[in-house]
């Protein structure tokens, strides 16, 4: 239970993405499961536009208009 709340109690800035994925999968070996990660333009060959747009950094977002 703590590990939930001490990771939705980090800032963001704190804790990125990949910080995210290393604690799923420490967590993961700790009770032997098996953890995959979806990444980059893989989200989009996956069907998942929204999630790789909001991923995107802001110097690499197209604008509109």
């Amino acid at each position: 239970m703590t590990l939930a709340r001490d990771l939705i109690n980090t800032p963001a800035n704190d804790m990125g993405p990949a910080d995210l994925e290393n604690a799923a999968r420490q967590l993961a070996a700790s009770h032997g499961a098996e953890i995959g990660a979806v990444i980059g333009d893989d989200l989009l060959t996956r069907n998942f536009p929204l999630i790789h747009a909001v991923g995107v950094p802001p110097h690499r977002r197209r604008r509109r208009g």
